[in-house]
């Protein structure tokens, strides 16, 4: 977020709303965290099959797979976190001295 704060501070410049800007960095960083969980769900469940095939005798209801799901939930919540951060700080630019920056 810090390459992009010129552009935001334009943005302000321009009428923007400070929520707006938020939202959009905010946007933008949960389709990511989306996207790589999708991704790694899909990785998941062909690593699954994979092993199911070498071992018949691990169910998907395992311990293991719950403690999985149960970090992937946990990722999410740092990811959505990690792209809140960034989106509060973003809110407070001040256009005028992002201007003057350039």
């Amino acid at each position: 977020m810090a390459e992009r704060t010129t552009e935001f501070g334009i943005r302000l410049a321009l009428g923007a709303v400070a929520n707006d800007i938020a939202r959009m960095v905010l946007t933008s960083g949960t389709k990511l965290a989306l996207v790589g969980s999708a991704l790694g769900l899909l990785g998941a469940f062909g690593f699954s099959r994979l092993i199911a095939a070498a071992w018949p005798n691990i169910e998907a209801s395992s311990p293991l797979v719950m403690a999985g799901v149960a970090l992937l939930l946990r990722l999410m919540g740092v990811a959505l976190l990690a792209c809140h951060l960034p989106s509060r700080h973003v809110s407070q630019i001040s256009p005028a001295e992002t201007l003057k920056a350039q």
